[in-house]
């Protein structure tokens, strides 16, 4: 409500979607999307950037006031926003009109510094080589971020497929299939047909 009161306030015109689980709102370098930002209210979302070759980067894993702003300026890219849950985003123009602009309390600082931390947090996964290890730490990042910890479980309130991690860590299909295969053998990580789990957070041996 903070942020439709803010746009309300300023009289600038803003959007609000809902996104089902697995719905993708895509952002393309047109005149409708430029200098375009995008607050999710309420959800988790990922954001992937792709290529004219249809290579994909993912950029982030994003929830509740977590900012993205659009400025490629590259009309052969665009960015996708892929919901990993029920999700309710909002959208505006970033040009509000400064002259009358008018201030209301918003964290935005701190929203932009947790935006931030998302950003980083996705791309010590991406950098990292060990295909094992790069999967491992994405399922343990979305657990932290997202899920309950009870004794040594941690559960997620939704399913990670396998497609989705190979996405959101840049790896092949076949790659993800191998090392989730092990992990569920190892009977480090199991799923429920709502949940999904990391079953026991201490003694996970990736070797």
């Amino acid at each position: 409500m903070q942020w439709m009161k803010f746009l309300s306030i300023n009289k600038s015109k803003y959007y609000i979607y809902k996104l089902n689980k697995l719905d993708h709102l895509v952002v393309t370098n047109n005149n409708h999307d430029q200098n375009k930002i995008i607050i999710i209210l309420y959800g988790i979302t990922s954001i992937v950037k792709t290529f004219s070759n249809k290579e994909t980067i993912p950029i982030a894993i994003l929830s509740k006031n977590n900012i993205f702003i659009s400025k490629t300026k590259d009309n052969s890219t665009y960015y996708k926003l892929i919901a990993l849950d029920l999700t309710y985003i909002i959208t505006f123009n970033s040009n509000i009109d400064n002259k009358n602009f008018k201030i209301q309390k918003l964290n935005t600082i701190e929203y932009y510094i947790n935006t931030l931390e998302k950003y980083e947090n996705m791309n010590q996964i991406i950098v990292e080589r060990q295909s094992k290890t790069r999967i491992f730490q994405l399922i343990i990042l979305i657990c932290l971020q997202f899920g309950t910890i009870k004794k040594n479980m941690i559960t997620i309130p939704f399913k990670l497929s396998q497609e989705y991690i190979a996405i959101m860590t840049g790896l092949s299909r076949n790659t993800v299939n191998k090392v989730v295969s092990i992990l569920y053998k190892k009977g480090i990580i199991g799923t429920d047909k709502k949940t999904f789990n990391i079953i026991n957070i201490i003694n996970t041996n990736l070797k």
